[in-house]
């Protein structure tokens, strides 16, 4: 197939949208189809084609897997099993940038642009839209997507947007090309807690404000004829969110890149006892690795990924978790994303800074590394569609605590999740620092920390905004290697046998194939 995927924006090291962008265009041209990725800033990094076609090679010597039927409706999750089916030749990879006026770049965020940078009405559009406090990106790059396929539709068989939403959509559609949409979760969900963590009403007009774009992200979404989503719990909201057909969602779980998030990751395989040079900043590779040797983890070390800036993620709940551990029980936090003013003032004020640490724009392989080297990995988050972080831990063989929300539930336990309406709220931060009777004597909540029967776990779950719950969860993993142990393998077998990217593309062209057929 001649494909086109779309993205908005593709951020490679931090969010999502750019990590699925390149895995899913990497896997679907090494599948055979020939794949062109349209993305505004900031744009993804992409394996060139020549890696394409070694993985593809190094592949067709194994089994590989297929998508043994069409990808379910009305919420039936794709399919997969293996197969001993080779790949076909690899197809082709290509960017096109469809450049904007990139108003919140890291360097210079709502900068103004000069007038002679106004090139025309879409950049108008956007302009006006920042200066009123809301978020013109999708809508804006909707209109440039629409405004290139009206040349270049009959280039491709179909277009996959990610996460747009945009009624240029509609418009390509309209013209012919079959549209199929991803979407992750409604951001509906994100506006409403960030709207709640406002502190003063202003704030929260202009939290209001920002996302004035979902309300135009619902109504496309009722039209858009095809949509792909994550998870159950996605699907539901998505349903009762925006209003969504069941009937037209199919579930297809994201992937993770087993051959680099792994038990081993981060140490290297030509020299046994050597630790690979890491280029995170602020990260010391003796403290990553002391004493270099493979499946090497750092006693104490807790690691999580989350953005200070989005409440939903919930750090702010695990910092307050911390102040419940016995001091001895755990040696550092090292969070994967940038602090911000609050955070840091919550660090100050539990006597935590000198144990958190923050990285930032790493690569995979030192985020696998980290990874690999934790005792234990926290997901704190009070809401998630899927957590691919929850399955990049799982993959590296690093047992997991995370909240009982969304789609982790089945990811953690290998069951359906519940309905994901938000509930609870940040625990109370305490007073002071530690505490000789550990987390479990002061619980709030509880954690759910029974060995498990059957041996399906791959970690344990615990209530979302409830710092002791979690607190409790964490010390219960520290205090156990076995468990830590087995936990880990099962989290291990579980990413690579069900949510490999080569699954996912599989399951992904499948549906391509669908909605290609009915238009």
């Amino acid at each position: 197939m001649r494909i086109a995927l779309s993205s908005y924006r593709s951020k490679p090291h931090s969010g999502g949208q750019g990590i699925y962008v390149r895995h899913l265009s990497r896997e679907l041209a090494a599948l055979g189809h020939d794949v062109t990725v349209f993305s505004g800033p900031p744009y993804p990094e992409l394996d060139d084609a020549r890696l394409v076609a070694g993985r593809a090679t190094d592949r067709a010597t194994g089994p590989a897997s297929r998508q043994t039927s069409s990808a379910k409706r009305a919420g039936a999750t794709a399919s997969i099993e293996p197969a001993s089916i080779e790949p076909t030749n690899p197809g082709s990879l290509h960017l096109e940038k469809l450049a904007s006026l990139d108003l919140y770049n890291d360097d210079d965020p709502f900068r103004h642009p000069h007038p002679r940078e106004l090139r025309d009405r879409i950049d108008v559009v956007e302009y006006a839209g920042m200066l009123s406090g809301s978020f013109p990106e999708p809508r804006t790059f909707g209109m440039r997507l629409a405004r290139e396929m009206r040349s270049r539709s009959r280039e491709f068989d179909v277009l996959h947007d990610n996460q747009t939403l945009a009624p240029g959509l509609l418009d390509i559609a309209r013209g012919g090309l079959p549209v199929v949409t991803t979407i992750h979760h409604p951001i509906s969900a994100d506006r409403r807690l960030e709207i709640e963590a406002a502190t003063n009403p202003w704030r929260k007009y202009t939290k209001w404000r920002w996302y004035s774009f979902v309300p135009m992200q619902a109504r496309v979404a009722r039209a858009s004829s095809r949509i792909i989503t994550v998870s159950e719990t996605s699907r539901d909201d998505i349903v009762r969110e925006f209003g969504v057909d069941p009937e037209r969602i199919s579930i297809i779980p994201v992937g993770v890149d087993v051959e680099t998030f792994t038990p081993d990751a981060g140490v290297a395989k030509s020299a046994p006892g050597i630790a690979v040079e890491t280029s995170a900043p602020g990260v010391d590779v003796e403290t990553f690795w002391p004493d270099g040797s493979a499946r090497h983890r750092v006693p104490g070390r807790l690691t999580t990924i989350t953005s200070a800036n989005v409440p939903l993620k919930g750090l702010s709940v695990l910092i307050d978790a911390l102040a419940f551990l016995p001091q001895d029980a755990w040696r550092e936090l090292v969070v994967v994303g940038t602090p911000n003013r609050a955070v840091e003032t919550q660090l100050e004020a539990l006597g935590l800074s000198p144990r958190v640490r923050f990285v930032s724009d790493i690569s995979d392989d030192d985020l696998a590394g980290l990874l690999a080297s934790a005792a234990v990995h926290v997901v704190p988050s009070l809401y998630e569609g899927f957590s691919l972080p929850a399955v990049e831990a799982m993959a590296c063989g690093t047992p997991v605590v995370a909240t009982r929300v969304g789609a982790l539930p089945q990811l953690v336990h290998g069951t359906d999740g519940e309905t994901s309406a938000v509930t609870g709220s940040a625990g109370r931060a305490p007073a002071t620092h530690g505490g000789s009777a550990g987390p479990r004597a002061h619980a709030t909540g509880e954690a759910d920390t029974s060995a498990d029967a059957d041996g399906s776990d791959a970690g344990i779950l615990v209530e979302p905004g409830d710092a002791r719950a979690l607190a409790g969860g964490i010390v219960s993993l520290l205090e156990s290697e076995e468990t830590r142990t087995r936990f880990g393998r099962v989290g291990r077998r579980r990413a690579v046998t069900t949510y490999s990217w080569r699954a996912v593309a599989e399951a992904t062209a499948a549906v391509y194939t669908e909605e290609i057929a009915r238009c």
